[in-house]
């Protein structure tokens, strides 16, 4: 009697360790944005910013999650969202932001694009900001993930950006959506000229998050901030968060130059629990069975 408790500990044991396994798979890709193939020419955003004030001159492209910003015709990668402003105090350029589009094939990627230039008088003179957002739902993730439950594991993004100095100090940081809220990483990386950055791992696991409301404003208010920890399960959407609250602006004729080169996304996909269940019956079905075998042979 001892010996058969003991077996059916042991399978119990073994079935736990291998569903465990199976619910700890190596991560995957996700998501993946990033290619010289998107675009065959450059592609205007689906909206633009539209322009207010007379000094300031603002420029706002209203955050939405429901009208993708992506292009709606020429273009073949994934599509996105977001919301943007820029301000100036004093200079208003007459073309508004230059570039809101997927630009082609700029340093070797169809980049997600934003600049806004003053030909050929600069800004000098002018205190000036920027705030932008963009986020990747989950309906849009690569295939075999765009429904269920995720958890994410990595999230890693490279940029252009050219560095128009005086104090131009752009600030990034990662995006997540769960339960239908955004949140903003307390880590921030430096944008103002071209990088790459990414966070894995045990670095994610223990990086903290402040709850983003970007539909109430573009311009996160890190000045009131709480960062608290965050379990990365049921991510339905990431993306990135830039700003710069205030720069003086320069002789160059960019305000700011920035296009996003390739963001992904790695993680897993989180087993069912009913699934789950059925799963370890099996195993433990299939261990009751060995054992019947076994004793039966031995007779």
């Amino acid at each position: 009697m001892k010996n058969t408790q003991s077996s059916l500990v042991n399978i119990l044991l073994s079935a736990s360790l291998i569903v465990g396994c199976a619910a700890t798979a190596q991560a995957d890709v996700l998501f993946n944005y990033g290619s010289d193939s998107y675009v065959t020419g450059d592609k205007n955003f689906s909206h633009k910013a539209t322009e207010s004030g007379t000094g300031p001159y603002v420029f706002v492209n209203a955050f939405s999650d429901t009208t993708a910003l992506s292009p709606t015709s020429g273009y073949t990668g994934p599509l996105f969202y977001g919301g943007y402003d820029f301000s100036s105090s004093n200079i208003n350029p007459e073309s508004g932001i230059s570039r809101q589009q997927v630009r082609n094939n700029y340093q070797s990627y169809d980049q997600i694009f934003l600049k806004c230039t003053n030909f050929p008088d600069g800004w000098t003179g002018a205190d000036l900001s920027l705030h932008a957002v963009f986020v990747f739902q989950q309906a849009d993730y690569n295939s075999g993930y765009t429904t269920g439950d995720l958890s994410v594991d990595g999230l890693s993004v490279s940029w252009g950006s050219v560095n128009i100095g005086g104090d131009f100090d752009l600030a990034g940081r990662l995006v997540v959506q769960i339960g239908g809220t955004y949140y903003v990483s307390q880590t921030t990386f430096a944008m103002s000229s071209d990088g790459s950055f990414s966070l894995s791992g045990s670095a994610l696991s223990t990086e903290t998050w402040a709850v983003y409301n970007p539909t109430a404003s573009i311009n996160f208010d890190q000045s009131s901030a709480v960062y608290s920890s965050l379990d990365l399960d049921n991510v339905t959407a990431t993306g990135l968060y830039f700003e710069d609250d205030l720069w003086s602006g320069g002789t160059y004729d960019a305000a700011f130059d920035l296009g996003i080169k390739t963001y992904e996304v790695s993680g897993t996909v989180i087993p069912e629990p009913a699934h789950m269940s059925v799963l370890l019956g099996i195993f433990i079905l299939f261990g009751l069975c060995r054992r019947l075998r076994s004793r039966r042979s031995g007779l």
